[in-house]
């Protein structure tokens, strides 16, 4: 083969050769930039997938095991004030991360009874003055201590007035027209809360229709207590003590009963692997407003106050605990409008002896408590509970 031909294949050669390796070139390019495109175009899809399943434990609902609703009768944002104002080193409450305004309107009605208020908040249904617990027909509603039962949860009522006090009872039992406190007595009885603790015994066993209520606990095996101090230290899951015929003494003579029964039941209820439902009940600031003594008022805040410090600080598993303070209803609308910072007393009086259509303060701490925040009807506070019961 003649030496130009040679040459001449040898310029083909590398002129296909160059052409192939720019194709490579080019097609590595190609590649490269495909591969950049469907990076950017995964990026906000790894990152929705990886975003979701990193979420913050904070954003996803988290149901507490536990549930104390503390019921303070007639205690409203005046009343509350009072107290504060009397604690020098401010109320637990305050600690509290959330805050509603409950309205405790009824209907066309602005200022339901005792009974029509405590059936709002226990069953989230209304029904007229007079009732407990049942419609306007006659027919029960189911409350936050059934549901809590029906769960397998202990129950109990801790009351220092009566346990038949309409705001404690309406949890635990239900009554038409004409209730009393021997009716809501043998409706307690019916129900049997796992922890029965507070004044009241008369309506239990010297009773008009003779019946002696007391041994149906005896009969169930129930821790029977007689004694304050025992009571104040009792040990069991099963436990009544009724101390007083009627509403148990002012704190200043019973001294700090509350805080040590509150701590041995939630000691004494903590392993139940469902949990508990706990009913915590102060009455006394009623009974402040006949003295028109706000010091009597206060003092019963307070005592609350410590109650409610003491669980924090010793009782278990506070943390997988939802805390709820409330009251029905403000009562005799309190006016504060006095008193010395220094020494802590408080000056006010009462406009009159009857409930007001005043909103009152709902306090809320532990898991769920940010469902109490803002303002809404007594009828929500049921579904609230409810929608965190597991």
């Amino acid at each position: 083969m003649p030496d130009w031909q040679k040459t001449g294949l040898k310029l083909l050669h590398y002129r296909k050769k160059a052409r192939t390796s720019q194709f490579v070139k080019n097609n590595e390019w190609l590649k490269f930039k495909l591969r950049k495109i469907l990076i950017y175009l995964a990026l906000p899809l790894v990152f929705m997938l990886t975003g979701a399943r990193q979420m913050p434990a904070g954003e996803k609902e988290i149901k507490p095991k536990n549930f104390i609703i503390v019921i303070v009768d007639g205690a409203g944002v005046a009343e509350w004030s009072a107290g504060a104002a009397m604690s020098s080193g401010g109320l637990q409450v305050g600690k509290f991360p959330y805050m509603g305004l409950m309205k405790v309107w009824g209907g066309d009605n602005f200022t339901p009874d005792a009974y029509a208020n405590a059936t709002a908040i226990a069953t989230g249904q209304r029904t007229t003055d007079g009732i407990l617990s049942m419609n306007s027909n006659g027919v029960p509603m189911k409350t936050l201590a059934e549901c809590a039962r029906d769960r397998k949860m202990l129950t109990g009522l801790i009351s220092v007035s009566s346990v038949t006090s309409a705001s404690a009872a309406a949890f635990f039992d239900h009554e038409d027209l004409g209730v009393n406190d021997e009716k809501i007595a043998l409706g307690i009885t019916k129900f049997k809360p796992d922890i029965l603790i507070g004044g009241g015994k008369k309506y239990f066993s010297d009773r008009a229709d003779k019946r002696n209520l007391v041994d149906t606990f005896m009969i169930k095996r129930y821790e029977m207590i007689t004694k304050q101090k025992k009571a104040e230290k009792f040990t069991g899951s099963k436990t009544f003590a009724l101390l007083s015929d009627e509403d148990m003494p002012q704190v200043v003579k019973r001294g700090n009963f509350l805080s040590e029964v509150c701590l041995s039941a939630i000691r004494n209820m903590a392993a139940c692997f469902e949990g508990y439902f706990l009913i915590i009940h102060d009455g006394h600031i009623g009974q402040a407003m006949k003295y028109n003594s706000p010091g009597y008022m206060c003092e019963e805040i307070k005592d609350v106050n410590r109650a409610l410090a003491t669980l924090y600080n010793t009782a278990p598993n506070m943390d997988e605990t939802l805390v709820v303070v409330l009251s029905p209803g403000e009562t005799g609308g309190f006016v504060f409008n006095g008193g010395s910072v220094k020494s802590g007393a408080v000056f006010g009086s009462w406009a009159s002896q009857k409930p007001t259509a005043t909103m009152v303060p709902v306090f809320a701490s532990g898991p769920g408590a940010e469902k109490f925040a803002g303002i809404y009807d007594n009828t929500d506070v049921f579904a609230k509970v409810l929608s965190l019961m597991r």
